[in-house]
């Protein structure tokens, strides 16, 4: 039985299913669709029904779904790594998961490398992206709510790679970001890493961290990064000597693969 599950997400035809370069025999594949004629070689493809008649868009489908992976696929494995369409893999993730497991991270995931505040976040999306005024409004409420400040150097999550050990508290962890989707936004908000990033907070005293640096999903020897829909690489710009390291007030080692 295989201890690692990497799991991708593919609605309303938005994205590519990326058949990995390399295979890992110690890896399952599992993709989520609402595409019933998806085939692979490579991925065992879930197929959502109730997806693909809901009438909901496709951010809504990958975001709910992102956040309830453990509901449709096979439960018994120690960690699952959840890569966006966008991402191609290119080698051996078994080798990044036993560094993982051997250390007993509870958590991995990429540190932003542009943004620190949660206010720039949703500015930038607004301009690059046309986010819509009334999911920064919602955002405002849920930070009201939650007694914080959208202005404060937080440090946030990049939520495009996430890696999670299958524990009861990391599932709850789950469960909560989930749960903060469906009530402020309906799951409609595609930035969904500064939720991701303040609900984690809430855990940051109970579980092992660990960070790494957008080069580990855009350009490294396990996987790169493409625009959506298309086999082109993304540019990999960033210096990782000027990427702000401090997560809610404290410095953090960054991890490098």
């Amino acid at each position: 039985m295989k201890k690692y599950a990497v799991i991708t997400f593919l609605f309303n035809h938005y994205d590519l299913l990326r058949e990995p370069v390399v295979v890992d025999e110690k890896v399952d594949y599992y993709c989520l669709t609402d595409d019933k004629n998806l085939k692979s070689d490579v991925w065992q493809i879930i197929y959502l029904e109730k997806m693909d008649t809901d009438k909901l868009t496709g951010v809504q489908k990958t975001y709910m779904t992102k956040y309830s992976f453990y509901k449709y696929i096979p439960i018994h494995y120690e960690y699952f790594i959840c890569i966006d369409g966008s991402i191609r893999i290119k080698n051996r993730l078994s080798e990044v998961l036993d560094f993982f497991n051997k250390n007993k991270y509870d958590i991995a995931i990429g540190i932003h490398c542009e943004r620190c505040k949660y206010i720039d976040e949703y500015n930038a999306w607004k301009k690059y992206r046309s986010l819509k005024d009334d999911y920064i409004n919602k955002f405002e409420q849920y930070c009201k709510d939650n007694k914080i400040s959208s202005n404060e150097e937080t440090g946030i999550m990049e939520c495009t790679v996430k890696v999670f050990k299958n524990s009861e508290i990391v599932i709850e962890l789950i469960e909560n970001i989930y749960n903060t989707l469906l009530k402020y936004c309906n799951f409609a908000d595609a930035n969904d890493q500064c939720y991701f990033t303040n609900e984690y907070k809430k855990y940051d005293d109970k579980l092992k961290l660990g960070l790494f640096y957008r080069q580990f999903f855009a350009g490294s020897k396990y996987l790169d990064l493409h625009y959506h829909k298309s086999t082109c690489l993304c540019p990999n710009k960033f210096i990782k000597e000027k990427i702000n390291k401090n997560l809610f007030g404290k410095e953090r080692e960054i991890l490098e693969f």
